[in-house]
């Protein structure tokens, strides 16, 4: 438990750090100007994939636990096979979303549909995580976001620095979410070659995993993106990008 959760923490505390520096690069390359706008495109994005997949993903993630902790080994892969096609749907649904908001208008048109991708790639990353950590995996779980994290935020300052603007970053960030579903995937996949071939179909799972899916859907509604995340859509209809960012800088402090 101690050393899943000093991984976990690692997980959550040394990004903070990292968007921290993006962030000091992003403000100098882009301006107050570009920094909101880009900052508004990211929480949008960040908002939409975690409504999407946060609730489905932390229930998937404890009845897996379940599962192997009542010598159920063989309703992991069945649970796993459940989940996947739900959120690879709800990923292409906020995906288009945020295309679409590009192809109305919302500009720069390219970085809201590598936006969209990204959101997508986000959400397919949920059940390869869930069976990470759901099995206890916690390094290897945590490790595929550090090393993601850590190789994006040169190439990212590299790419501000050479011009590549706000359309850049999210070239950048659209890349290394596929990296990490990627490294995902493979994991997880060799978590599950050592459960039984055998499905169970463990229905009573199924519908303890739903009904709590829809419990932690609606408070991730409430908390993170009604309460936390919410003010940035009214700055962005009664504000300017300006002070869109710095808001965020306050926003971005006080979550860290």
């Amino acid at each position: 438990v101690i050393a899943g959760g000093i991984w976990n923490s690692f997980s959550q505390a040394l990004p903070q750090g990292f968007a921290l520096i993006i962030s000091v690069a992003a403000a100098r390359f882009l301006g107050p100007s570009g920094m909101g706008r880009q900052s508004f495109i990211a929480f949008t994005m960040i908002s939409l994939s975690q409504l999407i997949t946060e609730g489905l993903k932390e229930a998937l993630m404890r009845s897996i636990g379940e599962a192997l902790g009542a010598d159920r080994r063989d309703a992991v892969r069945g649970l796993a096979r459940w989940a996947l096609p739900i959120l690879i749907a709800g990923g292409l649904a906020g995906g288009s979303m945020l295309a679409v908001a590009g192809l109305l208008g919302a500009s720069p048109m390219t970085a809201w549909l590598l936006a969209g991708v990204e959101c997508a790639l986000i959400a397919g990353a949920g059940v390869p995580w869930a069976v990470l950590a759901g099995s206890q995996k916690w390094r290897q779980a945590s490790m595929v976001g550090l090393l993601t994290t850590i190789v994006g935020m040169p190439v990212t300052i590299g790419v501000l620095a050479a011009g590549g603007g706000i359309t850049g970053m999210f070239a950048v960030e659209t890349v290394t979410a596929a990296a990490a579903l990627i490294a995902m995937a493979i994991l997880a996949r060799g978590t599950l070659r050592t459960l039984p071939r055998h499905i169970d179909p463990a229905r009573d799972l199924r519908r303890r995993t739903t009904s709590y899916a829809i419990l932690a859907t609606l408070m991730t509604l409430a908390t993170f993106v009604v309460w936390q995340r919410s003010e940035f859509f009214f700055l962005r209809a009664y504000s300017t990008d300006q002070e869109i960012a710095f808001y965020s800088i306050a926003f971005a402090a006080a979550n860290g």
